[in-house]
C-alpha cells in the first residue's frame, strides 16, 4: 500500500507538467505544483485532484481507494500523453495503453 501511494506522490508531479504541457501554461516549469489552481483550469484541476486526495491520508482500509487514485492517474495521464503526441505528430504505444487499460479497469 504504500509503495502505491508513494509511486503516486511521483507520478502527480509527471502529470501536472503534462497538464502545463497541454494547457500551454509551463510559466512555473521548475515547480508545477505552483499556483496549479489558478493557472490551470477547473476542470483540469478537478481532474489531477482525484489523483491526489489519498495520498494524504490513506490507511489500510482505503485500498480501493488507492486502486482508484491510481486509476484516475492512469487516465489522466493517459489523455494528456495523447494530446500531446497528437500534437507533436507521434503515435502511442497502443499496445501499452491497452494493457494499462485492462489492468486499470478494474479499480
Amino acid at each position: 500500500m504504500l509503495r502505491a501511494v508513494d509511486a503516486l506522490s511521483h507520478a502527480q508531479r509527471y502529470l501536472l507538467w503534462m497538464a502545463r504541457l497541454a494547457e500551454g501554461r509551463t510559466e512555473h516549469w521548475l515547480t508545477p505544483s505552483r499556483r496549479a489552481e489558478t493557472d490551470l483550469g477547473a476542470e483540469v484541476v478537478g481532474v489531477l485532484r482525484r489523483t491526489v486526495t489519498v495520498t494524504v491520508t490513506v490507511t489500510v482500509a482505503e485500498a480501493d481507494a488507492v486502486a482508484g487514485a491510481v486509476a484516475a492517474a492512469w487516465t489522466c495521464g493517459r489523455d494528456y500523453w495523447v494530446t500531446l503526441a497528437d500534437r507533436a505528430g507521434c503515435e502511442v504505444p497502443t499496445e501499452l495503453f491497452a494493457e494499462l487499460d485492462t489492468v486499470t479497469a478494474t479499480a
